[in-house]
């Protein structure tokens, strides 16, 4: 009697790594040491940047490198002075917890008070403040503030300015200038500072003691009417910050240039894309594959292979 035949498909996934060859314009493969930090706290540590020396991309005399601070439960990572970041992605963003500007006054005799005025600055020469995820927001009754930094190596300015008499004239999530304004930031700026000034020294409204001002991540900012009433021990005690978001690139130069010049750090089966602004290139895993693209087999791929038996 003849027996049915039955057929297995059995399908086989591997991951393909492209053997790597260095070509014109590419520099050495870069392999993470053994001892490198993966990780600070909650915070996923990918190269380029990185901890100890030898785990982070040294470009054109400018290091990525972060400092880990065990201190905090859960420590906390740190770039530059002190600056806390919170993600880092590899699609070109990095995520910082950013100190607020203020200007506060005395109710009572509309004066300024000993160490009123905080004004922020964030010098990140290689960082751009980003054009789509962030806002630019000023929170007041008498208020008027700026926002500067440069752009493709001349400076910029924007600002807006917000006033109101009374609370009962401000809406809770309208940031329409009334007690709050806001307005859009441009692509490519760097070297941040925020100033706040008043109108009046809130002599008019003393239900509003201080001002503030700062760039925030647009998703996270809700307005409150209650923001109006805070006052200097507010922003002085709990050292207020909000998060923003920066652009983050490796080279000086377009992906032609640096592959021109021998700098380029893009590694096997990625591809290059420039910038807005023309300053530094961003690498990335081509379609069909996944990891990190400034690390040497860094991109991998998945081929199904198909097995009839």
């Amino acid at each position: 009697m003849d027996h049915p035949s039955n057929t297995l498909l059995t399908i086989v996934t591997l991951s393909v790594l492209t053997p790597f060859v260095l070509g014109d314009g590419v520099v050495p493969r870069q392999v993470l040491r053994p001892y490198c930090s993966h990780t600070c706290g909650n915070v996923s540590i990918p190269y380029p940047f990185g901890i100890e020396d030898g785990c982070y991309l040294v470009d054109d005399k400018y290091d990525y490198k972060f400092v880990c601070n065990d201190t905090y439960t859960p420590p906390k990572l740190i770039l530059g002075i002190n600056l806390e970041v919170l993600k880092v992605s590899l699609e070109g963003e990095l995520t910082i917890n950013n100190n607020v500007s203020f200007d506060c006054y005395n109710n009572s005799t509309q004066g300024q008070l000993p160490g009123n005025r905080f004004w922020n600055w964030v010098n990140l020469v290689r960082f751009t403040v980003s054009r789509t995820k962030n806002v630019f927001i000023a929170i007041g009754c008498d208020t008027y503030v700026w926002f500067s930094g440069f752009r493709n190596g001349r400076p910029y300015e924007t600002g807006c300015m917000t006033q109101c008499s009374s609370l009962d004239d401000v809406v809770d999530g309208a940031c329409n200038g009334i007690g709050c304004c806001e307005t859009t930031l441009p692509g490519g700026v760097s070297n941040m500072t925020i100033r706040v000034r008043s109108f009046s020294n809130h002599s008019l409204v003393p239900f509003n003691p201080c001002s503030s001002a700062f760039a925030v991540e647009r998703e996270t900012f809700e307005f409150y009417k209650r923001n109006l009433t805070q006052d200097i021990n507010y922003y002085r005690n709990n050292q207020i910050k909000m998060p923003i978001i920066f652009n983050w690139t490796v080279g000086r130069n377009s992906c032609s240039v640096a592959k021109a010049d021998g700098s380029y750090i893009c590694m096997e089966n990625t591809e290059c894309h420039d910038t807005e602004n023309k300053v530094g290139y961003r690498c990335k895993c081509k379609d069909g594959y996944s990891g990190n693209p400034y690390l040497s087999q860094g991109c991998t791929g998945n081929i199904l292979i198909y097995i009839h038996c």
